[in-house]
């Protein structure tokens, strides 16, 4: 296998701590540790560029935890 380039191990730490940081708030959302405001599910803009579900959560947790008001992406 492959060693990670120093970027993807970069983006597994990132990843990880804003997944840790979700969970462990979580108390303090009432329960929710994702979306509690209740945005929409993450989109690019333009239209026309698909998410995909795994990298449509870590867009929704990095949104979340930069106090966005929406989950829209410019590319």
């Amino acid at each position: 296998m492959k060693e990670k380039s120093q970027i993807e191990k970069n983006a597994e730490e990132r990843q990880i701590e804003l997944l840790s940081t979700a969970l462990n708030e979580a108390s303090n959302a009432g329960g929710h540790w994702l979306n509690a405001t209740g945005k929409g599910f993450p989109k690019f803009y333009p239209k026309g560029v698909a998410v995909s579900p795994f990298n449509g959560l870590f867009m929704a947790l990095h949104s979340d935890r930069n106090g966005c008001k929406t989950n829209l992406f410019t590319l």
